[in-house]
């Protein structure tokens, strides 16, 4: 937590990064606390990337630290599940990209997303883009599998399977462009692009997401960097809302 540069003792700014990746490269996932708006925000979010999991918290005001306090100490003490992934198996053929900014590990046949500890009534969202390859046959294939998984073991899974078809009426009766707008808004934050995070969103589903996309907008028309910093990398780490 921090309200300003650090002055005493250590203070280059690569120290930081570098302990902070050594304490979450023991699996740790850190919150990353600044209050007011003087604190040193290209510092906690350069130990943000270094960590590679975790999130920026943006406190307005000293007098919302209780509360932000309470907040996190109530996720800590009812964890669902720790160190949760998400781990998918694909058809070679077919190309997988993970939007959200969430650690990956990438194999030949699998692709592995570390979400972290999950609180009981979390909400943790993984957005991706799938690019599936043709198939030389009208039928239905079995696309991917996802694994969800903790440390206590496995926990779900599930298949996700595709008809093909030349059933054009067929083809838009099932399909969802709604969840599509929503890894394009993802994206379009991503790249810090709020012209099309403005596009995109009247488009979006799923209502939380929306609400938060629509404060990103408003932080980045008002010239709130440290609330839009906050906003991004919480929504881009999978905690909506």
């Amino acid at each position: 937590m921090t309200d300003g540069k650090p002055t005493i003792g250590v203070i280059r700014s690569q120290a930081f990064y570098d302990i902070s990746k050594k304490i979450c490269s023991l699996g740790v996932e850190m919150t990353f606390f600044g209050v007011g708006e003087d604190y040193n925000e290209e510092l906690l979010n350069g130990m943000l990337q270094a960590c590679g999991r975790g999130v920026l918290e943006h406190i307005v005001s000293p007098e919302k630290i209780p509360e932000v306090m309470v907040r996190y100490a109530e996720k800590t003490a009812n964890i669902a599940g720790r160190s949760a992934r998400l781990r998918i198996e694909k058809m070679p053929v077919d190309h997988l990209e993970i939007v959200s900014d969430l650690p990956v590990k990438t194999g030949q046949r699998d692709v592995v997303v570390e979400i972290g500890d999950v609180a009981v009534g979390e909400k943790k969202v993984v957005y991706g883009k799938l690019i599936i390859a043709p198939r030389g046959v009208k039928g239905r294939y079995k696309i991917a599998t996802f694994h969800l998984e903790t440390d206590a073991g496995r926990e779900g899974v599930r298949e996700f399977s595709v008809e093909f078809t030349d059933d054009m009426e067929e083809v838009q009766f099932r399909s969802k462009p709604e969840i599509a707008w929503e890894a394009m808004g993802l994206e379009a934050l991503k790249r810090g692009d709020i012209d099309a995070l403005r596009q995109t969103l009247r488009h979006v589903g799923d209502e939380q997401l929306k609400r938060t996309l629509r404060q990103v907008v408003e932080a980045a028309e008002k010239g709130d960097r440290k609330t839009l910093r906050s906003l991004t990398t919480k929504t881009l780490r999978g905690t909506v809302g």
